[in-house]
């Protein structure tokens, strides 16, 4: 992978972490507010570490 590719993987990824934090602070309702946060935390840290954070906070998941 070309450092332009890396470049561009990583504005993705920003940008598509920007629009579930402001779905999540835009979007009535708790449970689906709770959902994009989630969404957002999952994309910062990965599958296996949102589970065990899950696991060690103890939240309930969100609604779509």
């Amino acid at each position: 992978m070309s450092i332009k590719e890396s470049g561009e993987q990583m504005k993705e990824a920003i940008e598509e972490l920007k629009f579930n934090l402001i779905e999540g602070l835009t979007t009535d309702g708790a449970h689906h507010k709770q959902y994009y946060l989630e969404f957002a935390l999952l994309e910062l840290v990965g599958t296996e570490m949102l589970e065990e954070l899950r696991r060690e906070h103890n939240w309930e998941e969100g609604v779509p």
